[in-house]
């Protein structure tokens, strides 16, 4: 489900955590969006990149 946009540069960093019982998303350290609803577990994310020269990197899942 869509939720928010935005520009975006390849120098943003994003993050997606669960703080006090709610999904927090990140661009390179500034809130975008919290989520209305508690996370359900176990977690999963995606993602779609509009470029065909994007790319991600440097991505990992920390706990």
């Amino acid at each position: 489900m869509y939720k928010t946009g935005g520009s975006y540069l390849s120098s943003d960093v994003f993050k997606v955590a669960i703080e006090s019982g709610v999904v927090k998303y990140y661009k390179s350290g500034v809130l975008v969006y919290t989520s209305a609803t508690a996370p359900t577990y176990p977690l999963g994310l995606d993602t779609t990149i509009l470029s065909i020269s994007g790319s991600i990197t440097q991505a990992h899942i920390t706990k």
